[in-house]
């Protein structure tokens, strides 16, 4: 958790909303200067009532759904803006009067004592871009979700073979639904299933193939050193790069596995461990790409998969699965930070080598 460090004299503390906004604006010594609703897009009463303040104002408000707004108007005003982190913001939600007055005060409050958790606030040119990778990953998801509940109709109906049995995948879930029983009901079930899939399919690729060719002025160096690790095609590559955006915004390799949640925070009190917490913590987006090619990597690469199975032997499939996915995102980090590519002897060296 980082917490922002103010050195401006006036702070302004927003509870923001879908149609209006509370702010309130204090000095260092916690006067409060300004307290008004206003509405959320009324970008000159916006400018007008902070415009006493704008030559010495940080602007701050908790990452809501739809913070972009308060963010693209201090940006094009020039004004500094800080996005509070929603999950450690606990003054808000356990506060015992909770208003939109009282929010944005103790925004404020946190603000001008240095006390406010931060979140990242993403590049304008690059977010609406990944934004559109989030929307893959849950189109993605989806058609998981349809073709896994084929495959449990045929267990449901004794059908022996899996979608798995049929190859292209284009065309293995046609050929499966139709050796499922001739009745009315199964069939009309799996044809709205493949409708679904065929037009998610068709949305997907159109969302890859768009990003692709942004993708051109986006770091193209980066993106085709991230394509050397075994299984990482341009999706993944172009994802990772996307979610993370600025990789000189973390301090080091620890802080950067951490956001991808691929580390499990302990929790100690008095040199005794209490137990984990926080695993939520980070960004489930990188998490969800990491995994991905944790799975990539072992179907491209034997070298890896051996690896990844003596893990298992060691350790346990979850255990091992975790350790790999932790050494992939160390792995990413170096490549993006010292602009090399994957080192595969490297990656495999160390105390976990072969013997």
């Amino acid at each position: 958790m980082k917490l922002h460090q103010s050195v401006t004299q006036f702070n302004c503390g927003i509870d923001l909303h879908a149609k209006n906004m509370y702010l309130c604006v204090m000095d260092k010594e916690g006067k409060k200067l300004l307290h008004k609703n206003i509405e959320t897009h009324d970008r000159e009463c916006f400018l007008e009532l902070l415009a006493p303040y704008r030559h010495d104002l940080t602007v701050a408000c908790e990452s809501t759904f739809n913070w972009y707004v308060v963010s693209d108007m201090c940006e094009d005003a020039g004004i500094p803006f800080v996005l509070g982190h929603a999950f450690y913001m606990k003054a808000i939600h356990q506060s015992k009067v909770k208003n939109d007055r009282a929010d944005s005060e103790t925004i404020a409050s946190l603000l001008r004592g240095n006390l406010l958790p931060v979140g990242y606030v993403c590049r304008r040119q690059v977010r609406s871009v990944r934004d559109l990778f989030r929307r893959r990953a849950y189109l993605v998801r989806q058609r998981a979700a349809l073709e896994a509940h084929l495959t449990e109709m045929g267990y449901l109906y004794d059908f022996k073979a899996t979608s798995q049995d049929f190859k292209r995948r284009t065309g293995r879930f046609q050929a499966y639904a139709r050796q499922l029983p001739d009745d009315f009901g199964v069939q009309m079930s799996a044809a709205a299933d493949l409708r679904l899939i065929e037009a998610l399919r068709v949305e997907i690729l159109s969302i890859e193939k768009a990003v692709k060719r942004h993708a051109k002025g986006f770091d193209r160096e980066l993106l085709d050193l991230l394509q050397t690790i075994p299984g990482a095609g341009a999706i993944i590559s172009m994802g990772i790069l996307y979610e993370a955006d600025d990789f000189s915004r973390f301090a080091d390799c620890g802080h950067f596995v951490s956001y991808c949640r691929l580390v499990t925070p302990l929790h100690e009190s008095d040199g005794k461990v209490t137990g984990g917490g926080h695993r939520k913590s980070g960004n489930p987006y990188l998490k969800w790409m990491f995994s991905e090619l944790n799975a990539a990597c072992r179907r491209h690469s034997s070298e890896l998969n051996a690896f990844a199975q003596r893990l298992v032997s060691r350790h346990g499939p979850r255990k091992a699965s975790c350790m790999l996915t932790h050494k992939l995102g160390r792995a990413v980090f170096h490549i993006a930070t010292e602009r090399v590519p994957f080192n595969l002897e490297k990656f495999l060296g160390g105390p976990m080598k072969k013997r």
